[in-house]
């Protein structure tokens, strides 16, 4: 999250304004979950390697929005086929990071 804030209209550069700011425990949850962290806790729980694809193919089937690739050709689609264990793998750290 981030904030921008007019504290002053003041010249002066001997001028200061100080403050703090908290942030709470849920506010710190609240982070977008990359693929890297769903990567790296399926091979920190399960020790075994998950493709970024496999990650996607899990997200349509889930109903989670999956963003166009950049590089992505209509007429060069590779559909990888995510195996059942790994897909398992995935749904957990899903719920792990409660995306599902």
């Amino acid at each position: 999250m981030e904030t921008v804030v007019l504290l002053s209209n003041e010249r002066n550069p001997h001028y200061n304004v100080s403050f703090e700011v908290e942030i709470d425990a849920k506010c710190q949850q609240n982070k977008k979950t990359t693929y890297a962290d769903i990567k790296n806790y399926v091979k920190d729980t399960y020790g075994t390697f998950i493709h970024s694809t496999y990650i996607s193919e899990v997200k349509r089937e889930c109903g989670i929005e999956v963003h166009q690739p950049y590089n992505d050709k209509e007429d060069s689609k590779k559909h990888c086929k995510c195996p059942n264990e790994k897909k398992e793998q995935i749904k957990e750290a899903f719920r792990h990071f409660e995306l599902i």
